[in-house]
């Protein structure tokens, strides 16, 4: 039993910490990491953990890869759509939390074992009053593992949301749950935690946020996140949130304390995809049209990849405003920014790696134009 001494202890710091199953609470999805937990019902910056913003999408597909310290990394894919005024979703989150020892009381090494968290779930919403009133509610299972310990656990989140055309209201339900496999034999309760959330745009400043308030027995306070979403122009934008998460951790009774122990930043860039769906030979001048055209309209930029990126650079330099680059390495790429100002990258995938073309990519993005 001595070589199962570090499992138990992991298994008891979860039990009696915050939660008995903090994967619950994990931030999986860059969204919740840059808002510091928060952006429950910000359009286009939520998990849909509101049921009722399925209501209002403006993306079909998310996926998001988080690597924390320790080893620890997380992962979650978001599939979203709607039929006659329906909506439905579909979340995958997982978080490893990466390969642990065996260990004796001698600390003498036995081995190693994992852990992770795993959590299906699927979402509905419907308009109750006409675009303004949204009801929803999310449905899943949560299974948890250390080494052969398992939980499994059946969960469901109701929720409310009242959209207006600056400021919008939502109130949810979360950890509704039914335990049907514990990793011990002990009693596990879980709370649920009520979660009321304010929403506001501001028209005079490219800027939302969001104010979210937590209770639940489970806490020994409620928490509190602020969040902001500020648009740096059509595609990108910054995000930040603060949260005054874990305090069941902080001692004294500092209020500036207790508010910045949680702080999230990110920086977020939208796209268009206009390439091919399949493998499929297909006629590319089809594709360097949609995305030239795209940029002709919005001043915003692209990437065309073909066999040598001679011919999408022939396509896309017909169009007005368009300055298309074909880049074989970062100093080209590098150059065609600070030099010539180009607002597409052109790649062959014949002549150019993976590895060297992701790197022309960062390079095109992260330079700008010296002027002259």
């Amino acid at each position: 039993m001595k070589n199962r001494y570090i499992i138990f202890i992991f298994i008891s710091s979860s039990i009696f910490s915050q939660t008995a199953f903090p994967g619950l609470d994990s931030w999986t999805h860059a969204n919740s990491l840059g808002l510091a937990g928060g952006g429950y019902i910000i359009p286009s910056q939520n998990e849909f953990r509101n049921a009722g913003s399925l209501a209002r999408p403006d993306r079909l597909f998310q996926l998001s890869l988080i690597k924390y310290p320790a080893s620890i990394t997380a992962q979650s894919i978001i599939i979203n759509g709607s039929y006659n005024q329906h909506y439905f979703g579909l979340f995958i989150k997982n978080i490893n939390y990466g390969t642990f020892d065996f260990r004796t009381d001698d600390n003498i090494k036995m081995g190693t074992f994992t852990a992770g968290d795993t959590h299906f779930k699927i979402g509905y919403a419907r308009h109750v009053y006409k675009d303004k009133l949204v009801l929803g509610t999310n449905a899943g299972i949560f299974l948890s593992q250390i080494d052969n310990y398992n939980a499994k656990l059946i969960t469901a989140s109701p929720s409310i949301l009242l959209k207006g055309n600056a400021i919008s209201l939502g109130v949810s339900i979360e950890k509704l749950a039914r335990i049907f496999e514990s990793y011990t034999n002990e009693n596990i309760k879980l709370h649920p935690s009520f979660v009321f959330s304010l929403y506001k745009s501001y028209t005079q400043f490219p800027l939302e946020a969001e104010l979210s308030f937590s209770k639940s027995k489970e806490m020994k306070s409620n928490i509190s996140t602020l969040s902001f979403l500020y648009m740096l122009s059509i595609k990108s934008y910054v995000k930040a949130g603060i949260s005054s998460n874990r305090l069941n951790r902080i001692t004294g009774n500092s209020f500036a304390k207790n508010l910045m122990n949680d702080i999230g930043f990110g920086f977020g860039y939208d796209f268009d995809d206009f390439g091919a769906k399949s493998s499929n030979s297909v006629d590319y001048p089809d594709f360097a049209h949609k995305l030239s055209i795209n940029v002709s309209r919005h001043d915003s930029e692209g990437v065309l990849i073909c066999g040598s990126g001679i011919g999408m650079s022939m396509v896309a330099n017909r169009y007005k405003k368009v300055r298309a680059a074909l880049c074989m390495n970062q100093d080209m790429a590098k150059l065609s920014r600070e030099h010539n100002n180009a607002n597409v990258l052109v790649l062959g995938s014949r002549l150019i790696s993976e590895e060297e073309a992701i790197k022309c990519f960062i390079m095109f993005i992260n330079t700008k134009f010296e002027g002259g």
